[in-house]
């Protein structure tokens, strides 16, 4: 039976800072593999691109990400999305059959970190950790750098040495990290109904999470009983520096959409913006004639929330919530049991507000939209994975009309509960 009793005060913590001589121990003490094969010469599985492990620990691991195909069991981690949607979409594509015990291997790489376990990280009890890295290390050394795959990787762990001479700076100043639950049992790939299961003619992944009433521990996202939830994603992180203004015009396209379905609905709709970045970046990317006016924060006893209220949409002005910084298993839970996600809109994200999208290649989509430094998000992509009821629209750059918006909210309509 797995421990769960600390689950709740996992979640509810702010990012930390582990202290690295218990993350090198963890990585130092895992089984040796001799069988770990790189299929990228320029990628370094487990801790082997980074030189702040000891030497001897840096091929290390229990086991690998398990995604259905090679090349994803055998790369790192480079975000919980990513990784979280190639399983999910795998497990889908198997049907229960020849599933693993797990799914989520550890790993340490510059883009991220997941260990099981690790002693001495929880105050009595031994939660997993979970890191994503806060920038673009690697971009930063490539955009610099042009040598071949072996000598760059070389001059790679060169220049993370000096970037973060000790693992407490990497941990501190590259890395974000959460103590977690187990990835496995918090998402209940541990749990997965048996091949043959009518379950697999429905959506296996999706009703296994539903059935597993998360929202004990991860909140109910500022929503109160019987909202109608409304999700809208915006990621900024990495793509703050290039994509600001772009997310800028997604999200007041999506404020209008809110708006017409609050107006529409005659029960409460509850509309939250959802990111990885404070609610005042969030309402500062709003340029022109529809904003977001910033009022109190507020917690729902898990998240940190922020209220406010749009302005520019006249009669259609409606309260709206924020929640920016936290953990991010509590924000793929709001997006998983949303009844309305809106997310961005590219010609690969599939369910397009505008079904031009879909049609038109990524270059030609970007440059018709003004859309730079787009892609689609990998924690929107698991969400969905996870979220047995809601409805997703993709959300574009370019402004809706009146038919556009209103063509978009009937296929909405028709869905909700």
């Amino acid at each position: 039976m797995t421990n769960t009793s600390w689950w709740r005060l996992a979640l509810t913590a702010p990012a930390i800072v582990p202290e690295f001589a218990l993350v090198s121990k963890h990585v130092c003490d895992m089984p040796v593999r001799d069988d770990v094969r790189r299929v990228n010469p320029c990628l370094n599985l487990l801790a082997a691109e980074l030189p702040v492990f000891p030497a001897a620990c840096r091929r290390r691991g229990a086991d690998v990400f398990w995604g259905g195909r090679k090349r994803e069991r055998d790369k790192g981690i480079d975000g919980l999305g990513h990784f979280g949607r190639a399983i999910a979409e795998a497990i889908a594509a198997r049907r229960g059959e020849r599933l693993p015990p797990r799914f989520f291997g550890e790993s340490a790489s510059v883009f991220g970190v997941y260990l099981r376990d690790v002693a001495g990280l929880g105050d009595g009890f031994a939660p997993s950790l979970y890191c994503h890295q806060r920038g673009t290390v690697k971009q930063d050394f490539e955009a610099t750098h042009e040598e071949g795959c072996v000598e760059g990787a070389d001059a790679f762990r060169a220049y993370l040495a000096a970037r973060y001479p000790t693992g407490a700076d990497l941990f501190r100043d590259h890395f974000e990290c959460y103590a977690s639950p187990p990835f496995d049992a918090w998402f209940g790939f541990d749990a997965l109904p048996p091949a043959g299961d009518a379950a697999w003619d429905r959506r296996a992944v999706a009703e296994t999470y539903a059935s597993l009433d998360r929202g004990a521990y991860a909140g109910a996202c500022g929503a109160a009983a019987g909202d109608v939830r409304l999700v809208i994603h915006a990621r900024l992180g990495d793509l703050l520096a290039t994509a600001g203004r772009t997310e800028g015009k997604r999200l007041r396209n999506a404020l209008v959409i809110a708006g017409k379905l609050v107006e529409r609905r005659r029960d409460r709709v509850h509309v939250l913006v959802l990111s990885d970045s404070p609610a005042a970046a969030v309402a500062g990317l709003l340029e022109g004639d529809v904003r977001v006016e910033l009022g109190d924060a507020r917690s729902d006893g898990v998240s940190q929330l922020v209220d406010g209220r749009t302005v520019g949409l006249g009669a259609g002005d409606f309260d709206v919530t924020l929640k920016g910084e936290g953990h991010p298993l509590v924000a793929l839970h709001c997006m998983a049991t949303a009844d309305v996600l809106l997310g961005p809109e590219t010609p690969k994200c599939g369910d397009p507000w505008v079904p031009r999208a879909r049609r038109l290649g990524a270059a030609r989509w970007a440059a018709q939209s003004g859309a730079t430094g787009v892609r689609c998000s990998n924690m929107v992509r698991f969400a969905r994975n996870l979220n047995a009821r809601g409805a997703f629209r993709g959300v574009p750059v370019a402004p809706l009309n009146a038919t556009a918006v209103d063509a978009g909210l009937a296929a909405l309509l028709a869905v909700l509960p």
